[in-house]
């Protein structure tokens, strides 16, 4: 019987990433699961960091610590690890994926465009709210 675990869009972003890096099975020189949770977990927590950053500069008009913003983005580390990596969930996850209703082209480009917000994000927080 096989273990099933709830989908959300983490492990489906997660999942498009992986699948670019697996190649179903054949890849060299690199740890495919490892480089795929860097690359989503990274972006998706510079996301909401930066959605976090974007409030707090609203709300009290300057700009929030990093006292404040070093333990979000560790939480939102150790949250992803968990939901992806920890006791090799992103193979439940490939195998639940593959070829089902998300294994799409559609997905995969949506999946490379949030992706990529999340680490334009920050820069383009950088650039409009560091401004004098």
């Amino acid at each position: 019987m096989k273990k099933q675990i709830n989908m959300n869009i983490v492990k489906i972003i997660f999942f498009h990433i992986y699948n670019s890096y697996y190649n179903d099975g054949s890849y060299r020189n690199d740890v495919p699961h490892w480089t795929a949770f860097a690359i989503t977990a990274c972006s998706l927590a510079c996301l909401i960091v930066t959605f976090v950053c974007v409030i707090v500069n609203l709300v009290t008009g300057g700009r929030p610590t990093a006292l404040l913003l070093y333990p979000i983005f560790l939480v939102l580390l150790i949250y992803f690890f968990y939901n992806i990596l920890f006791k090799k969930k992103y193979q439940i996850i490939y195998t639940q994926l593959i070829g089902g209703r998300w294994d799409t082209k559609i997905m995969r480009c949506f999946s490379w465009i949030i992706i990529l917000i999340g680490f334009i994000s920050v820069g383009l927080y950088a650039y409009i709210f560091n401004q004098k």
